[in-house]
């Protein structure tokens, strides 16, 4: 994430609430950030940023001439590299999609709807009380918090998946450009692929 990115400076004082005088995972965690959603109610979603794969292995318990060949590919395949790296990013944008389909038909009834994690924007009032909080949901709608503040969820909408959605294709155009980038740059000369045998 980059300084002049919308939401960076409260993403940023929200991480360095969190963590307090930990200045690396402050930073850590802002440049493990793409970009940081705005949702309609004020929460913020974290889009992480993709990471470069190298590293391709492949089990030869069944099939070992296929996993060797799979592997000799994967060492040498531009498409294949390329491929297998996008997959991070449209496994989100479909998850996304999915969660959009389940949310507009129960919108109502809030026990089967997911739930996600986001980052709370606190009234300047909690954060002259108790500072920024983050706060975590998962699916089956358990939630933690990582400060004394008792800190709610809530459910997602089909606009917040609009929202992610129109973020995530703009993390994938960026990823695109950096593999790319990576690969006229490098090829395939630093890519390790191997095989193994799954039932040692």
């Amino acid at each position: 994430m980059k300084k002049t990115d919308k939401n960076y400076e409260e993403f940023a004082a929200i991480q360095a609430g969190f963590w307090g005088k930990n200045s690396k995972m402050v930073d850590y965690c802002i440049k493990g950030a793409d970009c940081v959603v705005d949702m309609a109610d004020g929460l913020l979603y974290e889009i992480e940023r993709p990471a470069i794969q190298k590293n391709f292995c492949f089990d030869d318990s069944y099939d070992y001439e296929g996993a060797c060949k799979m592997a000799e590919h994967a060492r040498t395949s531009q498409d294949y590299f390329r491929n297998e790296n996008m997959k991070q990013v449209d496994q989100q944008i479909e998850w996304w999609q999915e969660l959009k389909r389940l949310a507009a038909p129960y919108y109502a009834e809030d026990y089967r709807r997911p739930m996600f994690m986001a980052y709370r924007r606190a009234s300047d009032a909690e954060r002259a009380a108790i500072g920024d909080c983050l706060v975590y949901a998962t699916l089956n709608g358990e939630h933690y918090r990582f400060n004394r503040n008792d800190c709610l969820c809530r459910w997602i909408t089909p606009e917040d998946c609009d929202r992610v959605l129109a973020a995530l294709e703009g993390t994938k155009e960026r990823f695109a450009k950096r593999v790319d980038a990576y690969l006229k740059r490098y090829g395939m000369d630093k890519v390790n692929s191997w095989h193994y045998w799954g039932d040692a």
